[in-house]
């Protein structure tokens, strides 16, 4: 699944219809289209059934990976083992900016630069009775 992931908070819903990891990938890209440096950024991805939750109690969290750091290119990797099947969650993927970034505004700021639910649309499993 390929996504475009722009500034400010793109939204992204996704349903997960078999067992396996998620992979999204694609380029963060400021208000004017241009793709973000991202070098020593942090970037993390949290996933709540309760968007009150601290980040501590997030239900699941993604790997989100740089891939090309000057383009702006990530991809996130979701292990839906820590998703219950039947359950809808939100989520948010944000960007950390470190103290010494090249844009002034954005140092040391956390912004989210994608958001949505996740659906997970598999069925819990059922047992039989025998």
């Amino acid at each position: 699944m390929q996504i475009s992931t722009e500034l400010p908070g793109t939204e992204q819903d996704i349903a997960i219809f078999t067992d396996d990891d998620l992979l999204l990938s694609g380029t963060i890209k400021d208000e004017t289209g241009t793709a973000l440096d991202l070098t020593d950024c942090t970037l993390k991805m949290l996933i709540k059934q309760d968007v009150t939750q601290g980040d501590a109690d997030a239900d699941a969290t993604a790997t989100v990976s740089v891939v090309t750091a000057g383009d702006g290119t990530i991809t996130i990797d979701l292990d839906d083992a820590s998703l219950e099947p039947g359950r809808e969650y939100e989520y948010s993927a944000m960007i950390l900016f470190p103290a010494d970034y090249a844009t002034e505004r954005l140092r040391e700021k956390q912004m989210t630069f994608l958001q949505g639910t996740i659906v997970d649309c598999r069925r819990a499993a059922t047992r039989s009775t025998s």
